[in-house]
């Protein structure tokens, strides 16, 4: 038998071993005698019992590598925040509970109660890299405002050591807490903790209320997250005014996350053809100017989907240049007025009071009124 073999066969007697009686329990001899060769060999390929456990740890966790896992990586491509947990949590149920009697799990536990120090070299070589994948997605997440700013380690430990603790009570208790059970108890967890770091509204809510992605949303999310950054809270009223120098796509955005809406009056725009946003405090006349570098929107030189890319993920100060005042009280717009509504004189729907035209006395709708004077043809 080559090397190599060998060596392997030896470390899948120790799993066996060490999982029944864990590492203080187990002696070269058992180990020696579980996989057949003497105990002299196992001391010529492992140097001792230490080196053993340490090429076990290593073993066990090399077969199944969770930076390798192709569907780990789709879900983190595809951005389905769900998905992600839910598939690193599947990687390591199926590899913790493969083979429940000499589950890898067991070993670990073992090492962190009886050999400190090889679970940390464990944890340091094995475990640390694979976290790092989903703490890395976290981070990118929290880049793009569609985490909190929270702390991605504690976030993944947290996460890691309960689905451990569940899937040891399974391999303990396998017909109390069954894997469905379990599954569907990571299930609901995963959606309460997705909950927990998503801030308030993503872009992806946002593109659903607009009806897709694209630059122009993208630059108004921005803008609307440097504005409640910079301590704007969001108008439930009319507590903050918005004028926006343009009509395009971005308008929704301010609408969807600061509560500057048509509707309520709190929403100007001066369409200037211009990508700057003004916000102003009603209260304090504290305002934030925001408007678009120029070299964001340089389509000569790079694709609308690296545009779209780079405005949802470059600092703020690449992006925009930003202008903090306080507004005189006499610049900042009166709040909305109800007026009273009057019947057209013509098609006899109520229409505002401050919309109306008179004519000879009479009091018409812009649409009848355009239509009125069109028809006489008499200029009046």
């Amino acid at each position: 038998m080559k090397g190599q073999d060998r060596k392997k066969q030896i470390l899948e007697a120790a799993k066996r071993i060490c999982s029944k009686k864990g590492f203080s329990g187990t002696k070269l001899n058992d180990i020696a005698k579980e996989s057949g060769v003497s105990r002299t060999l196992v001391v010529q390929h492992f140097g001792s019992k230490e080196g053993l456990y340490e090429s076990l740890i290593d073993f066990l966790f090399k077969e199944h590598p969770l930076e390798a896992d192709i569907e780990i990586k789709d879900k983190i491509q595809k951005k389905d925040d769900f998905e992600v947990f839910y598939s690193f949590f599947l990687h390591i149920f199926y590899h913790m509970t493969k083979d429940k009697e000499s589950s890898p799990l067991k070993l670990v536990f073992f090492s962190l109660l009886e050999k400190s120090d090889l679970y940390e070299k464990h944890y340091q070589k094995r475990v640390i890299k694979g976290l790092k994948i989903l703490e890395d997605y976290i981070y990118n997440r929290i880049k793009e405002g569609s985490f909190k700013e929270i702390n991605p380690q504690r976030v993944v430990s947290f996460f890691v050591a309960s689905i451990m603790y569940l899937i040891l009570q399974h391999l303990t208790f396998p017909k109390i807490i069954e894997e469905d059970e379990v599954k569907e108890t990571v299930r609901e967890a995963i959606n309460l903790l997705i909950e927990g770091i998503k801030s308030k509204d993503t872009y992806e809510d946002l593109a659903k209320f607009h009806g897709h992605s694209c630059i122009g949303l993208a630059i108004g999310y921005r803008v609307a997250n440097i504005v409640l950054k910079n301590g704007f809270k969001r108008a439930y009223d009319e507590e903050l005014i918005a004028i926006v120098e343009n009509d395009s796509c971005s308008v929704d955005a301010i609408q969807f996350f600061l509560g500057c809406t048509f509707g309520k009056g709190n929403l100007y725009v001066r369409d200037y053809g211009k990508h700057v946003i003004t916000v102003i405090e009603r209260d304090t006349g504290r305002a934030i100017r925001i408007s678009l570098n120029l070299d964001v929107l340089d389509f000569n030189k790079k694709s609308r989907d690296k545009i779209l890319k780079n405005i949802l993920q470059l600092p703020e100060d690449k992006l925009f240049k930003i202008d903090k005042f306080i507004m005189k009280e006499d610049e900042i717009p009166k709040r909305a007025e109800i007026r009273a509504s009057v019947a057209c004189s013509i098609c006899g729907e109520p229409v505002m009071e401050t919309k109306t035209r008179k004519i000879n006395g009479k009091v018409y709708c812009i649409p009848c009124s355009s239509n009125l004077i069109s028809s006489r043809g008499d200029g009046v």
